[in-house]
């Protein structure tokens, strides 16, 4: 689940490179997932998904490291679950505890079983992808570091950590005031420049270091072409 270096915003405004640890775009929807660990079976919540795993919340994971799972995954509970056979490849603390003692959740890399078993996955993907988004968000969000350019009064990089209809959240090198209407541009080989209409919700600083401002936009009323060629671009990238 390795993938080839990806872009990272430097202070200075020009794009250094940074590791992006995961092969597959995630995305961000309320999905539902039981959990089997031999014959127990635990009801979980899903962060994230992707064609290549997915990560669950849950104080006490079901094995360390290394334990084999199933996972029956749908959009809606008992409704058309797809089971995928995985492993839990690591547990993750929980931030928020200075003691560094409280989990989290714990990750599973999928082992897909051919290439029906991937295509179903995809289809529950795209299900998913019409519903809801998860943190009261309208919209799923999909999860990708992409670098991107912003127009305000000036042009500037960023990067993009994560996007859905409704929105996109970047890293930047300087902060952006609330309401500023900024225009985000997303090159797509041979497919010309996205170009997405908004307004900052939401500018803060973060932990320092490359891209060191995190900045929320939220997109206008797109036309008709714009939000399909949208739709089209989420999917690109999380079936990618």
């Amino acid at each position: 689940m390795r993938s080839p270096m990806r872009a990272s915003l430097s202070t200075t405004g020009v794009i250094a490179h940074v590791h992006e640890k995961r092969a597959h775009a995630r995305i961000a929807a309320p999905l539902h997932a039981v959990v089997v660990v031999g014959t127990t079976e635990t009801d979980l919540a899903v962060r994230d998904v992707s064609l290549g795993g997915l990560f669950l919340y849950c104080r006490m994971p079901p094995g360390k490291v290394g334990t084999p799972v199933f996972v029956k995954l749908a959009v809606t509970a008992g409704i058309r679950p797809l089971t995928l056979r995985g492993e839990i490849v690591r547990i993750v603390f929980d931030p928020a505890d200075a003691n560094g003692k409280t989990v989290l959740g714990f990750g599973v890399e999928f082992a897909l079983e051919g290439p029906e078993q991937k295509s179903a996955l995809a289809a529950l993907l795209d299900r998913a992808m019409l519903g809801t988004g998860t943190m009261n968000r309208a919209f799923p969000r999909v999860y990708r570091l992409l670098e991107v350019t912003c127009r305000t009064q000036k042009e500037l990089k960023a990067l993009m950590r994560d996007i859905g209809e409704g929105g996109v959240g970047l890293a930047v090198d300087r902060l952006f005031a609330v309401g500023d209407a900024v225009t985000v541009e997303i090159g797509r080989a041979g497919a010309g420049t996205l170009k997405l209409p908004g307004w900052v919700v939401s500018s803060a600083s973060s932990e320092g270091g490359p891209g060191s401002f995190r900045v929320g936009v939220r997109f206008g009323k797109l036309a008709a072409p714009v939000r399909k060629e949208l739709k089209l671009f989420l999917e690109n990238l999380y079936r990618r």
